[in-house]
């Protein structure tokens, strides 16, 4: 495991070496105008559908928490 992610960061810091040398091409403006106009094309952002989607049962469960004892409180006074 331990050679295995040597191996892995060594890869890594060699591929940082090159593209920090410019032995990598560098993207034309044509080429970012066009990942630009497709990344407008895919849609709009739905982080905030997201957020609401992961945190909601979250939310829940803590009401659920809260109102039970208090349901159980009220049908104690009755």
């Amino acid at each position: 495991m331990r050679s295995t992610r040597g191996v892995i960061v060594g890869l890594g810091l060699g591929l940082g070496g090159l593209a920090a040398s410019g032995m990598v091409s560098e993207a034309s403006a044509s080429e970012i105008g066009s990942i630009a106009e497709a990344a407008a094309a895919a849609g709009s952002d739905n982080r905030g559908t997201l957020l609401l989607f992961v945190v909601a049962p979250a939310i829940l469960w803590v009401l659920y928490n809260i109102l039970q004892p208090a349901l159980n409180q009220i049908n104690r006074m009755r």
